[in-house]
């Protein structure tokens, strides 16, 4: 028994109705159910009922057991002074408010449609499956698809804006920094983005300004900020590196303190940050004003000019500092370069332009419908269900589907989720 399967009772009203009565007998007339609070508080706010022909209005809390009330402490709590009524499925203990008075409560584990319950348990108890409604997803239409998964999108681009927001105020308003924070994560990818991240707050940007035109410094500063110069190795260019770095360490402090251990383990040695640090600082080294070149562009192949940067030369015949290998040219593939428009430049360039251009959000979304649908482990499994699902914003979408409602079972909040089992119950 889970207690969002009792929101949902609440919600749709599964139950039979015209038999609600209280525990202690008083006849329940549900007039509003009263809005799912996704927040803390109460589950549903603002109920309006008629018990015994008094009309009330208030929040309403459900539990499995009302005992419930204790373990999560709302006798002491009085954003549940407002609660009129407690529903639960089964009653084994009277509760109160902070004052001392008793709340009515609803038994309703006798009330509930047999059918109802077992649909329920089976969409949820399966864990064999990829995602919940995978055996009734082919009865959504596409309409629902397409108009849940811009939804979706939204939701995800907002979570990139909280987080550029967050460095904007770390930065004082300092967009270059900023763009140099989010572009290091994403070259750092989900396995080193932290470690990345951490580089970058390790030292200030203005240092970066002035190392720009010295690749082989601003090499030296990211490389031994992450403390990959402290091995031994007989490498000339691992040797240059770190006499750089002994300079630069003397000449500005440098500290690094608390960055997150690099990992190269599982990490495909294409994306080792060996490569990818050294295509970071030729893109700095590159383009010395790369914020102004990322927000006048709005073409994907000049993004993919931008970005497309190969790591020194080193790297040809490397993948670790003193570690022979196969020849191959390090250079960002079309792929990568397409994660970092998607996951740092669109989300930029849409913050930046919020207040500056009317029409923002729809240029961002229109661009997104022009770039690709990424396929990856999180994606791949969903066009087998055959979705409306053909481009970035699509696959962004998918993400945050999976991430953020599939993996948490929050079929309840999702359009798609509540469709089916409205349909099924």
């Amino acid at each position: 028994m889970r207690e969002n399967f009792l929101h949902e009772v609440w919600r749709l009203q599964k139950f039979k109705s015209s038999q609600l009565k209280t525990t202690c007998g008083k006849h329940i007339q549900v007039l509003h159910t009263g809005e799912y609070n996704l927040n803390s508080g109460p589950d549903f706010l603002n109920a309006r009922l008629q018990i015994d022909e008094q009309d009330w209005a208030g929040n309403v809390e459900l539990h499995i057991r009302s005992s419930h009330w204790y373990d999560h402490g709302h006798q002491n709590d009085k954003a549940y002074d407002n609660v009129i009524l407690h529903v639960v499925w089964e009653n084994n203990a009277m509760v109160f408010r902070t004052n001392g008075s008793p709340i009515i409560c609803l038994q309703i584990k006798d009330l509930v449609d047999s059918r109802f319950r077992e649909t329920f348990t089976m969409f949820f108890e399966n864990k064999s499956k990829w995602i919940n409604c995978e055996s009734f997803i082919d009865e959504i239409d596409n309409t629902i698809w397409k108009d849940w998964l811009e939804q979706l999108y939204l939701e995800r681009l907002h979570l990139k804006i909280s987080e550029i927001e967050k460095h904007l105020q770390m930065t004082n308003g300092d967009w270059e920094a900023t763009l140099f924070r989010m572009l290091a994560r994403a070259f750092g990818s989900v396995l080193n983005g932290d470690s990345f991240l951490g580089m970058t707050t390790s030292f200030d940007f203005s240092l970066l300004r002035k190392l720009q035109t010295e690749l082989r410094s601003l090499e030296a500063l990211f490389y031994g900020q992450l403390n990959l110069l402290n091995e031994q190795c007989q490498d000339p260019y691992f040797r240059d590196l770190q006499h750089s770095y002994r300079f630069l360490n003397t000449k500005y402090e440098l500290t690094n303190h608390g960055i997150v251990p690099l990992r190269f383990y599982k990490a495909r040695p294409a994306g080792f940050p060996t490569i990818r640090l050294s295509q970071l600082a030729q893109l700095y080294h590159r383009h010395s004003n790369l914020f102004q070149m990322l927000m006048s562009s709005s073409k994907r192949s000049l993004f993919q000019e931008i970005f497309a940067v190969s790591a020194s030369s080193y790297w040809n015949d490397h993948y670790r500092f003193g570690v022979l290998s196969k020849f191959r040219k390090k250079h960002t593939s079309i792929r990568f370069i397409d994660n970092l428009i998607i996951n740092v430049v669109v989300p930029i360039q849409y913050r930046y332009n919020q207040s500056r251009k009317p029409h923002a959000l729809n240029t961002a979304l229109d661009f997104m419908r022009s770039l690709p649908f990424e396929l990856n482990k999180f994606t791949r499994p969903f066009k087998r269900y055959q979705l409306p699902a053909n481009n970035a914003l699509d696959s962004q979408a998918i993400k945050q589907l999976k991430h953020g409602y599939c993996d948490k079972n929050k079929c309840l909040s999702c359009s798609v989720g509540r469709v089916i089992l409205n349909r099924n119950m």
